[in-house]
């Protein structure tokens, strides 16, 4: 398709490193026409179409565009109303304590009382899940965590995960970045934290809000565009309602 009329006008042609800048003269009306006609990144005579640095000014009578060509693509830069997904899939690490299955014996030794013929009875000392020793048994044995019983003590069986106090807890987080022309458009996106909201795309985890907590909600100024990114950090047993909302 041709396109509308259009003359160089002075500094046509500029040469600044690995880049040649156009600068044409058209009607008002042929200004976007032209300008949309090419394609960013897209090869031309003078190299690949570089639109971030090119533009359109107008004046009362004419249009002036900037047209920037490059030696080589410009890396991929965003638009308003992309939305970028990301996830770091971290973990933290928890008290040994809180884990759903623990176990008193995992970080514990069971000691018993010298001298006293010791007998756990029906108690099943494997699954305890605290360190509260039944009542028949009390003066006889008892937990203990520190690295040698006290004196008149001794240890009748040894815990099974010595050294370990603590385990990683998954806590992936999605951050969602937007972009926007306008800032009170971004401003308008940004969240108040400490609230229960699922991300647009959650990377397979559950979708439901409950397991989703905004924990961060940013706005910055990015070359010609307002950002806003908000963190959301996902926990799989979900978090408190009576605390977040």
């Amino acid at each position: 398709m041709a396109l509308p009329k259009h003359i160089a006008t002075v500094g046509d042609g500029a040469v600044s490193g690995d880049a040649v800048t156009r600068l044409w003269m058209c009607r008002k009306a042929d200004a976007a026409t032209i300008f949309e006609a090419y394609e960013h990144n897209e090869e031309y005579d003078d190299g690949f179409f570089n639109r971030f640095a090119s533009g359109i000014a107008y004046n009362e009578a004419y249009a002036t565009l900037t047209m920037v060509f490059q030696a080589n693509p410009t890396d991929d830069e965003h638009e308003a109303g992309d939305i970028v997904y990301s996830c770091n899939a971290s973990t933290f690490e928890k008290p040994l304590e809180s884990r759903a299955n623990y176990r008193a014996i995992w970080n514990h030794d069971l000691w018993a009382k010298d001298g006293v013929a010791v007998s756990v009875g029906t108690w099943n000392y494997t699954i305890a899940t605290d360190t509260v020793i039944p009542d028949a048994l009390q003066g006889t044995v008892k937990w203990g965590d520190s690295d040698a019983p006290p004196e008149g003590w001794h240890i009748a069986i040894a815990r099974t995960k010595p050294g370990v106090q603590a385990f990683n807890y998954p806590a992936p987080v999605v951050s969602v970045t937007e972009y926007f022309k306008k800032r009170k458009d971004a401003a308008a996106k940004v969240r108040k934290i400490g609230r229960l909201s699922a991300p647009g795309y959650c990377f397979g985890y559950n979708i439901a809000s409950k397991y989703w907590l905004i924990n961060n909600s940013t706005m910055s100024r990015e070359g010609r565009l307002w950002v806003v990114t908000t963190e959301h950090i996902y926990a799989d047993t979900g978090w408190d309602e009576d605390l977040y909302s």
